[in-house]
């Protein structure tokens, strides 16, 4: 049985670990080892939007190994850009993972630059590959002011 769960991006963040810049509502449906998050963002012609920091740790904040994001379809109107970085993850209080908030963690920054020249609907799709096999399949929609 799939759940439809919608959330404001804040929600979502603090269960990856991550702390997006960009406000969105998001739609998760969640099914088997896959997992689909669609959310539409408003970024600024130029603008870099944060969409994601991609991280896995265990409780003694270690990175577990195996985490990765990939594109599976390019911006038309913009780029995708997937960076490795060292950043503090966002867990929520009642995760056991909270204490990591304050020393950086390896992993990947998603982000979207909109072109400086256009104006208009833009889109783009990425997966995020965790350790245990699972795989969790992001659709952005984008407006560009």
């Amino acid at each position: 049985m799939n759940l439809q769960i919608f959330l404001a991006i804040t929600g979502i963040a603090a269960l990856a670990g991550c702390n997006p810049s960009a406000s969105s509502l998001v739609s998760v449906t969640a099914g088997g080892s896959q997992a689909n998050v669609t959310r539409t963002i408003s970024v600024a012609r130029g603008a870099t939007a944060r969409l994601n920091f991609v991280t896995a740790v265990n409780e003694n904040c270690t990175v577990i190994s195996g985490n990765f994001a990939r594109m599976s379809r390019s911006p038309a109107h913009g780029s995708l850009n997937i960076v490795n970085a060292s950043e503090y993850p966002n867990f929520a209080k009642p995760n056991p993972r909270a204490q990591c908030n304050t020393q950086k963690v390896s992993g990947q920054i998603v982000s979207y630059t909109a072109n400086s020249s256009y104006t208009g609907p833009d889109s783009l799709a990425y997966d995020r590959f965790l350790h245990t096999g699972a795989v969790i399949h992001y659709e952005v929609s984008i407006n560009i002011l």
